[in-house]
């Protein structure tokens, strides 16, 4: 259950921080927060997956212009991440900034 728990935690963390300049986000990214590493990939169908911590969860989402909304399914539920994040796409990173925090993803070759 910590483990479950760790890992809503972080998925919200991660989830905070994307901001793009017109460019996609599909495809996966890689972030350590608080010394855990974790990869989001983002599939052109809205949905996708979260993975940390040798757990998997997967994520449905939705970006127009720059905001960025992100749900995932934990236990059978369908629980917000956030609604309204930016995010932005410079190069090979990519950051989402919710609620004045910011996380940059690198993009995983």
């Amino acid at each position: 259950m910590k483990k479950i728990i760790a890992l809503v935690l972080m998925v919200a963390m991660l989830s905070v921080f994307l901001v793009s300049c017109g460019k996609s986000i599909v495809g996966s990214w890689e972030a350590e927060i608080e010394g855990m590493e974790g990869t989001i990939t983002f599939e052109k169908d809205g949905t996708g997956t979260f993975a940390a911590a040798g757990m998997s969860l997967d994520i449905t989402w939705e970006a127009d212009g720059d905001k960025l909304d992100m749900s995932m399914s934990l236990l059978g539920q369908t629980v917000p991440v956030f609604d309204d994040a930016e995010f932005k796409v410079k190069g090979k990173t990519l950051t989402i900034t919710y609620e004045g925090e910011s996380v940059d993803f690198k993009k995983a070759d």
